[in-house]
């Protein structure tokens, strides 16, 4: 096994010892970290995405006076 295949299955074993996760979940979890761990080392930039999160309501309408 490769450097990062053992790196990506301890993040995932670690992940899984605090939340269940199925197996669909692991198996995508440990290859999309190994091949990021991969190209992390190989110099590659990783874009993030950056979402704008809105609040679920508005400023002012979440205060409103205690009756």
């Amino acid at each position: 096994m490769n450097d990062f295949l053992t790196e990506a299955l301890e993040l995932a074993k670690a992940q899984a010892s605090v939340r269940m996760m199925t197996e669909d979940e692991m198996m995508s979890m440990v290859t999309k970290l190994s091949a990021r761990l991969q190209g992390i080392a190989s110099g590659e930039q990783i874009e993030e995405t950056v979402e704008e999160k809105r609040p679920a309501v508005e400023a002012k309408k979440s205060i409103k006076e205690n009756r």
